[in-house]
């Protein structure tokens, strides 16, 4: 019987779902985001208010479970936050 091997990203949120968030390092990248989203709370191109009041930190982890660094995983998220501010902001203006 063949079967196919799990992903990483399924097999992680699989983990992140039943076990929660305990790796240091996925800490420390939720940390960093959670805290440069707070700090830019008010950028009125940016989501980081829609980061902050409803992303979770397992929403953070899956988004930035393969970056490298804490400043890896703000990028990360501010590539997504600004894709959202932009919708919005259209959505806003139209």
């Amino acid at each position: 019987m063949v079967t196919k091997a799990k992903s990483t990203a399924k097999v992680l949120n699989e983990v992140v779902a039943t076990e929660g968030i305990t790796d240091p390092r996925h800490l420390s990248y939720v940390k960093a985001v959670r805290e440069y989203a707070q700090d830019h709370y008010n950028d009125s191109d940016m989501a980081w208010d829609e980061i902050v009041e409803a992303w979770t930190d397992e929403e953070i982890v899956k988004e930035t479970a393969f970056c490298r660094s804490p400043e890896g995983a703000v990028r990360k998220i501010a590539g997504i936050a600004a894709l959202r501010g932009s919708y919005r902001n259209e959505i806003i203006n139209a």
